[in-house]
């Protein structure tokens, strides 16, 4: 697709003169058109690029079905201590960890979007601001951590 450098028209490959003005379409505007194909394509790739540090990976669906599997049985947990009429401490803590984990395992996108919210609080051009290793490091710790936490809990009350 051409697009006119004096009107701004989009126009086919194939037409030599703009459809909207008779502007002669030169090779100028082809160049222009295939940079503007080549950054869209890349834009393109890096989205569905399976090695995005931002996409689910398998690790993180690994912990997410694990803390899934924890939110099930915190909830039987606190059914039955319901049930039995002991002490349900600690199983609301379990289930905001496991919460946590999950939404950190399953969303990594909405993750850095709330991240890069905060950033522009502090810094100029924070929506262009790029994931850093040690963002990626804190992520992978925070999955692993908020599940450790809720297991403990779980394991705490169901031990009382």
């Amino acid at each position: 697709m051409k697009i006119c450098d004096k009107c701004g028209a989009y126009n086919s490959d194939d037409r030599m003169f703009c459809v909207d003005c008779d502007e002669k379409l030169d090779d100028s505007t082809i160049k222009a058109n295939e940079n503007l194909n080549q950054e869209v394509s890349s834009k393109i790739d890096k989205l569905y690029n399976s090695k995005d540090p931002l996409c689910v990976s398998c690790i993180d669906k690994i912990f997410g079905g694990v803390s899934l599997t924890g939110i099930i049985a915190t909830i039987i947990v606190f059914f039955l201590n319901t049930a039995t009429q002991t002490s349900c401490d600690g199983l609301g803590w379990a289930l905001i960890a496991f919460a946590v984990s999950i939404f950190e395992a399953f969303c990594p996108g909405i993750n850095w979007e709330l991240e890069k919210l905060r950033l522009s609080f502090r810094i100029n051009g924070a929506s262009d601001a790029e994931p850093s290793d040690f963002y990626f490091i804190r992520r992978k710790l925070a999955i692993i951590l908020s599940l450790l936490l809720g297991t403990i809990m779980l394991v705490i009350n169901m031990v009382q």
